[in-house]
C-alpha cells in the first residue's frame, strides 16, 4: 500500500487514518456530553468549537448522542471491513502536520470498541427510563 488508503471509502490518506482514530474518540466524548444535557459551560464552549470545526471541514456529526456513537461505530467497522488497513500501517510511524506519530491502529479500535459498547449500554438505559 502507498501513501493513498483504501480511495473508494472516504479515507485517502494516512492523515485520514489518524483523523478516523481521533473522531471516533470525539464522537464519544460529544456523546457523553449530550447524555448530560450538555455538560458544564466550558464543555458547552468546547462542545461549540467542536460542531465549527466539523462544519468546516464538512464532517456530518448529527446532534444526538445516539448519532455521535453511530459515527464512532461506522469507523470501527471501516477497520473492521479493512483489516489490510492495519496490517500494513499499525504501530509505524508517520510524519503527520510537522509532527512524528505513531499510528496505533488496533489498540484504538479495542478502546473504541470497549467504550462504544459502554456508551450504547447507557443509550439503552437511557431508554429504558424514558
Amino acid at each position: 500500500m502507498s501513501d493513498e488508503v483504501v480511495r473508494g471509502d472516504r479515507v485517502e490518506s494516512i492523515a485520514d487514518l489518524f483523523r478516523f482514530l481521533r473522531r471516533g474518540r470525539e464522537y464519544l466524548v460529544e456523546a457523553d456530553r449530550r447524555l448530560r444535557n450538555g455538560g458544564t459551560v466550558e464543555e458547552e464552549a468546547a462542545s461549540a468549537a467542536w460542531y465549527a470545526l466539523m462544519d468546516a471541514g464538512d464532517e456530518w456529526t448529527g446532534v444526538t448522542a445516539d448519532a455521535h456513537v453511530a459515527c464512532t461505530l461506522d469507523i470501527i467497522l471501516f477497520f473492521d471491513e479493512h483489516p489490510e488497513v492495519a496490517e500494513c500501517y499499525d504501530n509505524k510511524i508517520f510524519l503527520i502536520d510537522g509532527a512524528w506519530q505513531r499510528l496505533l491502529i488496533t489498540d484504538t479500535i479495542e478502546e473504541l470498541r470497549k467504550d462504544a459498547a459502554t456508551m450504547c449500554t447507557r443509550l439503552a438505559q437511557r431508554q429504558v427510563r424514558h
